[in-house]
């Protein structure tokens, strides 16, 4: 049910050659990061996109929703860049992500804030959004 974030950018990648076309060159790279990283996206392929996951996983959960003032203290710790997500279970073995904040050289800052207990879609969803139909 759930699947591993290579396994998911590897489908991903399938359906958007363009952005990056060797998987093993993507992994190995250590690049430094400014905080500039990942782009807005056309509403069409964000459709496209959690359609073809939803399509390829029926019962998989769809999405995670985290509050603001935790995305603000992660983003806000001293050299934090950015973040990395995990894909996790939780004590019940249930889909969950843990967050991190990522500094420029490409290290995670484990030890400082760690964002969980994000609410899962199905069940806190909004049926009205086209990223969910």
């Amino acid at each position: 049910m759930l699947r591993c974030f290579r396994c998911i950018l590897n489908f991903n990648l399938n359906l958007f050659p363009k952005r990056a076309t060797n998987l093993n060159t993507f992994f190995l790279t250590m690049e430094t990061l400014n905080g500039t990283e990942g782009e807005n996206i056309p509403l069409t392929d964000a459709i496209k996109m959690t359609k073809a996951f939803r399509d390829a996983n029926p019962l998989a959960i769809k999405a995670f929703y985290i509050g603001r003032d935790i995305m603000n203290e992660l983003l806000n710790q001293e050299n934090c860049v950015g973040m990395r997500i995990y894909n996790a279970l939780d004590v019940y073995n249930q889909a969950q992500v843990v967050i991190v904040g990522v500094t420029a050289d490409n290290v995670d800052l484990y030890e400082g804030i760690r964002a969980d207990k994000t609410k899962p879609c199905p069940t806190l969803c909004d049926n009205n959004s086209p990223l969910n139909q």
